[in-house]
């Protein structure tokens, strides 16, 4: 998954200053949004995910590859992706707030790695060390992590009011919650009942 999403990422990462009138379907904009997929495309995916969550990695892991392929690459549609930290709460903001000091264009290949090595690094007691020693093999220097920890507040509460919003106004609380055109997509997480779903949304 994680090539994939490298040898597709700069061809599909959308600019956010593109996407404002393409997020009707979405609700809010906000500037940390991580986007995929064309912004004229018809279908808008909006993600709630969490690096801790085994649901969340289990979806990226099984879903994604032939979703990028078949969707998102073809402009059929746009994916937005939104940090749910969940259990354990610390670790999975600090791997949240990595992959978004990676930049824009490192983000959701980070993202991929935390979520294939959950077991290596989401122990809520050592977490940070882990996820220092995966953000540093996958392209990041040393003292860019560190910086990031080390201003932490701004970015920490963004991801925070970014997630009390979904919890408030979409009663988003767990982790992921998958929307397609606004509707709230509720059936098993594997690709062709998702891709029924989009179908349907496509026609």
């Amino acid at each position: 998954m994680q090539t994939l999403i490298r040898s597709t990422l700069l061809a599909t990462l959308v600019g956010l200053g593109t996407l404002s009138s393409a997020f009707a379907a979405s609700g809010k904009i906000y500037e940390i949004d991580r986007v995929l997929g064309s912004s004229s495309a018809p279908i808008t995916i909006l993600e709630y995910g969490s690096p801790t969550s085994a649901a969340t990695a289990a979806f990226h892991r099984d879903v994604w590859p032939q979703l990028m392929k078949d969707w998102l690459n073809t402009g059929k549609a746009r994916l937005i992706y939104r940090d749910l930290p969940t259990s354990p709460t610390k670790a999975a903001l600090a791997a949240s707030m990595l992959a978004h000091c990676a930049g824009p264009a490192r983000y959701f290949s980070l993202l991929s790695t935390f979520m294939d090595n959950q077991s290596a690094w989401s122990n809520p007691t050592n977490y940070v060390e882990g996820l220092k020693k995966l953000a540093v093999s996958s392209g990041m220097a040393e003292p860019e992590v560190d910086l990031c920890f080390k201003n932490s507040d701004p970015l920490v509460n963004s991801i925070l009011n970014r997630a009390n919003d979904a919890a408030r106004e979409m009663n988003v609380k767990t982790a992921p919650k998958i929307f397609i055109n606004g509707k709230l997509y509720d059936d098993d997480l594997d690709y062709a009942d998702f891709s029924k779903a989009l179908k349907g949304a496509f026609q």
